[in-house]
């Protein structure tokens, strides 16, 4: 079996972004330096969670890579917001009821799709496509 190319671009981007959050969580010193932390955090989840399901042809390890990579896809859009309010000096406009407010879709979304196999109003079925030169997770929304 080969493995697919694009996860050696995963790897990379992962890593670099991995040690991007790490230097910037160190040095918080300008603006907004804690929300580009953490956005950088949902974006190497992200990206490793992408790289393992795309690596494996195992159908127990792609859904939980699957489900790993919700956690950064549903965090990054809020993450980068946050991060642009801050260093844009614009934080005041962020309270905690429009945070909260924020946050409810990617948590309802992030729900959904970790408990799909109970309702599957996600995904109406996940299956291992091994057709192809690799194996790729075939969705049906």
């Amino acid at each position: 079996m080969n493995i697919n190319p694009f996860v050696w671009f995963l790897l990379i981007g992962g890593i670099m972004s991995g040690t991007l959050t790490m230097y910037v969580w160190w040095r918080k010193t300008a603006a907004g330096s804690g929300a580009f932390a953490l956005m950088m955090a949902a974006v190497t989840m992200w990206s490793l969670a992408y790289a393992l399901e795309l690596a494996s042809a195992d159908t127990t390890v792609v859904m939980f890579a699957l489900r790993m990579e919700y956690l950064g896809i549903v965090s990054t859009p809020v993450c980068w917001l946050v991060f642009v309010l801050a260093y844009t000096d614009r934080a005041a406009w962020l309270t905690t009821r429009r945070l909260v407010a924020l946050c409810l879709i990617p948590v309802l979304v992030l729900l959904l799709n970790l408990t799909n196999d109970w309702h599957f109003l996600y995904y109406r079925s996940v299956v291992l496509d091994i057709s192809g030169p690799y194996p790729l997770l075939a969705l049906t929304p």
